[in-house]
């Protein structure tokens, strides 16, 4: 049963990428209770499965948006919920919740997902959302004692900024935005070039 689990996350995947998004779901609900049975709820591998759940439904979402769809046609298909809770947003926090008890509240793997979460809200256009779970993500991130943690901070912290210019907050934008440049240098060779060329031309440095 062990590894019929496995297979099933894999066939979920490999229907994912082909766009088949009802067999991935049927797939990952299959292997969701093979694993539960086997590792019990609060485990990693439920966690994996559960987060793959997420991307499937947030690649629907996406894809209902892309034809045309309006968020609250998005609220209308899930009528028992606020938006902030439908589709894959709600995979996400269960997730998040066996994350933080299997491996505490200021583990990478937290701050990891509360990323996810903030870009999965940002590709649907839910801005206000998107920045709390990335703002989120920041704060875990610098609290997790990682070393070389500048290389985790640039993504999220560019996306704030974002959401900030859309937001016509535009020194909130540049605030972040400086703090995500600062982020990047510091990696050196490391640096994210393409943020990197995006942010100095926002901010006007040569």
């Amino acid at each position: 049963e062990l590894k019929r689990g496995d297979t099933l996350i894999n066939m979920g995947n490999l229907y994912r990428e082909r766009g088949e998004f009802d067999l991935a779901v049927e797939a990952y609900e299959e292997c969701e209770t093979i694993r539960t049975e086997e590792f019990g709820y609060n485990s990693q591998p439920v966690a994996d499965v559960i987060l793959a759940h997420a991307y499937v439904h947030s690649d629907i979402e996406r894809g209902m948006l892309a034809v045309g769809a309006s968020l609250s046609q998005l609220r209308r298909s899930n009528p028992a919920e606020h938006e902030e809770e439908a589709g894959a947003i709600t995979f996400f926090k269960k997730a998040l919740g066996i994350l933080i008890s299997v491996n505490g509240p200021n583990d990478i793997s937290v701050a990891s997902t509360l990323e996810k979460m903030g870009m999965a809200q940002f590709r649907v256009g839910k801005l206000a959302s998107a920045r709390r779970y990335l703002e989120d993500a920041v704060d875990m991130y610098r609290d997790c004692g990682r070393d070389n943690i500048e290389s985790k901070l640039v993504t999220p912290l560019f996306v704030i900024g974002n959401i900030h210019s859309f937001m016509k907050n535009e020194e909130e934008a540049e605030r972040v935005w400086t703090e995500a440049h600062k982020c990047n240098l510091q990696l050196g060779d490391g640096k994210n070039d393409q943020v990197h060329e995006v942010l100095s031309d926002a901010l006007k440095i040569r």
